[in-house]
């Protein structure tokens, strides 16, 4: 962005401009989402367009900072209602990516950017997700820290975070998946309490 709005004005106006484009990309796809056409919808002229954003591609980080910013409030919202002391591990790993799927499908721009993950800097729709399983993994360790062994818990964390993503990004991505949604979490869920507690089986 070529400058951050300082007055009510400028900030309502970046907001049209980035709502505009959320709406074109969710309703007519990434495709059809150009400057002309943000412009026209958010009603403004291509120079007022101009005057905060560089191009096409610094308005669409614009609105993958929009979508972090809807996720982190989700999360927050979501987790800050859970007693991680009160569930075992599997519970909270299927809570945790049922909420997470919840959110992806909550509105129609998500699964859009998620169908083009290989052409957008798309850690950023992740990112938030990714800090917040982090952030209740550790807190749910520490609570059960007799249960779980936390050798090594930095690199555990890291594949099965990214392992998730990933799992969701192509389970999302299909159009017609070849599995159902209670089979990859319950899956998902098994290789996490396993991992956690180190009983995957040894490599020959």
């Amino acid at each position: 962005m070529k400058k951050r709005p300082v007055q009510q004005r400028s900030r309502m106006m970046v907001k049209s401009i980035i709502d505009a484009a959320c709406q074109v990309i969710a309703e007519e796809g990434l495709d059809a989402l150009t400057t002309n056409r943000v412009a026209e919808l958010a009603g403004i002229s291509n120079g007022s367009f101009y005057q905060y954003f560089y191009d096409r591609a610094d308005l669409i980080e614009a609105v993958l900072e929009q979508v972090s910013q809807d996720a982190n409030q989700m999360f927050n919202r979501q987790l800050g209602q859970l007693d991680t002391r009160q569930v075992d591990v599997q519970t909270l790993s299927k809570m945790a990516l049922q909420m997470s799927l919840a959110f992806l499908r909550s509105n129609a721009l998500y699964p859009e950017l998620i169908r083009n993950w290989h052409r957008l800097p798309i850690q950023r729709l992740f990112d938030p997700i990714a800090q917040h399983l982090a952030s209740i993994s550790r807190t749910y360790l520490l609570q059960h820290v007799e249960h779980y062994s936390l050798d090594h818990l930095h690199t555990k964390l890291y594949v099965l975070i990214n392992s998730t993503i990933f799992t969701m990004i192509r389970y999302l991505h299909e159009e017609d998946p070849i599995l159902k949604e209670p089979q990859i979490i319950n899956c998902l869920a098994n290789m996490v309490e396993l991992v956690l507690r180190d009983q995957l089986p040894d490599s020959p």
